[in-house]
């Protein structure tokens, strides 16, 4: 497991770190977010939503504008 190797590489305790991995309440969270991002068709990270539309060019100008469309739209309200 990639992840588990990754753990390793960062000093973390692996045997914990796969216990709680594998504990049902990170488990449910997990499949949770994979469904939501499965949803929102998100097919890799980072994945960046403003205000619940996917920001598919990531220029600063691109979340610039987003963010002054979502600030007016909520002032609208």
């Amino acid at each position: 497991d990639k992840l588990k190797e990754y753990a390793g590489k960062i000093g973390l305790n692996v045997a914990l770190w796969e216990e709680d991995f594998q504990a049902l309440d990170v488990q449910q969270a997990i499949s949770r977010d994979l469904r939501t991002g499965k949803a929102a068709d998100v097919d890799g990270t980072p994945a960046f939503f403003v205000n619940g539309r996917r920001v598919i060019d990531r220029s600063f100008e691109t979340f610039k504008t987003m963010i002054e469309d979502a600030r007016r739209a909520a002032k609208k309200g």
